[in-house]
């Protein structure tokens, strides 16, 4: 199956047992080695990872300002819980686009935002 997402530009991540063909040789001569050494082996980042990493500093950004004035309340009904993400979603986007136009304000817009 890994040759096949391969086909596609999928890599896979994780650990693998040590009598693979596909492990080095270096990884696999145990004996000559102390018990306190550790081998790694990487072939750096692949093109999804560094775009992930790229990206998610939006998502993180978007989810700290959420989580600092967030309407959410405990609930074990998942339609309520949804109601209050799009609640905070909304109030956020629209914190964002009242400060998109109107940048020269120093105080603190998106508490009284909040509260109104």
């Amino acid at each position: 199956m890994s040759h096949y997402l391969a086909a596609f530009g999928c890599l896979l991540l994780g650990t693998m047992r040590m009598n693979r063909k596909e492990v080095p040789a270096e990884a696999k001569d145990v004996k000559k080695r102390s018990s306190d050494t550790t081998i790694f082996f990487s072939k750096g980042k692949s093109k999804l990872v560094s775009y992930y990493n790229e990206k998610k500093n939006g998502v993180d950004t978007a989810d700290q300002m959420v989580r600092y004035y967030s309407c959410r309340r405990k609930t074990y009904r998942w339609n309520i819980r949804v109601l209050y993400d799009m609640i905070d979603i909304a109030a956020l986007n629209g914190y964002k686009t009242y400060s998109a136009f109107n940048k020269g304000d120093r105080i603190n817009i998106r508490i009284s935002f909040q509260g109104n």
